[in-house]
This record gives C-alpha cells, structure tokens and sequence, in this order.
C-alpha cells in the first residue's frame, strides 16, 4: 500500500480553497444566502481524529507483539481508514478556511459572521485529524514493500520445513 501522498493532499486543500471560494462568492454576488457551516463539523472531525489515534495506537500494540483483540485485516483497514480520512480532512481545511476568510473580509454581514464562526470550529478539528492520520499512517507502515530486499528472506517466510523435529530411530 503506498503512503500518503502530501502533495496530494496540499493539491486538495488548495482545490478546497478554490472551490469554495468561488462557490460562496457567487452565492454571495448573487444575493442569496449562503451554506452557513455548523459547528457540528469540528466535533465530527474531533470524534473522528480520537477514534483513529485510539485504532492507531492498536496497531502499536500488535507490531510490537503485545495482546490485542486487533488482526493484522484490521490494521490494513485502520491504514485505508487514515488514508481517507487525510485526504478528505485536507480538502474540507481548504473548504472551510475559505469560508472562514469571505466571513472576515465581510464581517458585517450576519450570515458570513455566523459562517467564520462556524468555519474556526470545522477548522480546528479538521486540522487536527489531518495531523492525526499523517501521525497514525506511520505507525501502519508494517513493512516497506517499495523496497528490494538484499537477497534477505523476509521474517515471515522464516519457517520451519516441518512442523516436528525429526527424530532418529
């Protein structure tokens, strides 16, 4: 599996920042009113960011051959789960910053205010599960596979031939 691409993910906040800077603008110069993000954004994030570093430092546990109820199926599932979850969180901190700054720069009007004050909480918690999968994606790295081995068997193909010993009669 390969590793999070940062590029990519500063590709997407960046399309994030476009995107909905040009939509909220337009829905401004139109003179509608425009999508007021919820506070509630921040706490999913937040929820989300807790429940991976929580999966992750399972993943922890199960490198460093300690007991967990977690196989190594979940910790691929915990790896595709902190893949997803840094690529989505990095386009939403594109999104919501550009909201939060059309909320400063008209400050005045009530329904951008309640916007940049809705954006600060989605900000925040969308930042902070960007940084905890970042984090958490690390911590799954089982082996690197990208990597010709030097003629090196790996550990898991470091079996026995037979399952008992040979026994002379």
């Amino acid at each position: 599996m390969n590793r999070l691409n940062y590029t990519l993910m500063g590709l997407l906040g960046v399309l994030g920042l476009v995107g909905g800077w040009v939509v909220l603008d337009l829905t401004v110069r139109s003179g509608n009113t425009p999508f007021i993000a919820s506070p509630l954004i921040g706490v999913v994030f937040a929820a989300t960011a807790v429940f991976l570093y929580i999966q992750g430092r399972r993943v922890l546990k199960l490198k460093r051959r300690v007991y967990t109820d977690l196989t190594w199926e979940g910790a691929f599932k915990v790896a595709v789960m902190t893949h997803s979850a840094g690529y989505l969180s990095s386009l939403f901190t594109g999104a919501l910053l550009s909201q939060l700054v059309m909320g400063i720069i008209r400050w005045e009007a009530w329904a951008l205010r309640a916007n940049a004050i809705g954006a600060i909480f989605g900000l925040v918690g969308a930042i902070a599960l960007v940084i905890v999968s970042i984090i958490v994606e690390r911590w799954c790295v089982i082996d690197d596979d990208s990597k010709p081995d030097k003629g090196e068997v790996s550990e898991s193909m470091q079996i026995p031939r037979r399952a008992t010993p040979r026994t002379k009669p």
